[in-house]
């Protein structure tokens, strides 16, 4: 079974490019756009990885939600201050690193 990754996000052309990259990747993705999103979520503690977008402003907000609701995922956040293109080199490192340290069943 694919690994299960929570991808938020508050730019949505950013958002559905990390979405795309990670299924390409062979996992299986769920994408919300803001924080208002995450209460739509019906049991975020399944997720195996959250990953906060760079373009997140309220960082810390969404980590402690991440702790809170999703305790057993390894949690990633991209550098705020990187381009695009710099971003998602860091993303498919982060997306090379989750494969590694949890192979696909």
């Amino acid at each position: 079974m694919s690994k299960r990754v929570l991808s938020i996000g508050y730019d949505e052309m950013l958002l559905e490019d990390r979405h795309h990259l990670l299924r390409a990747a062979g996992y299986y993705v769920t994408s919300v756009l803001a924080k208002q999103e995450l209460g739509t979520l019906h049991d975020p503690a399944l997720f195996d990885a959250v990953l906060i977008g760079f373009e997140v402003q309220d960082r810390m907000e969404m980590l402690a939600w991440a702790g809170k609701n999703a305790p057993g995922a390894r949690v990633i956040v991209l550098p705020q201050d990187e381009d695009l293109t710099a971003a998602l080199r860091e993303l498919k490192q982060e997306v090379r690193d989750l494969s590694r340290d949890h192979p696909h069943s």
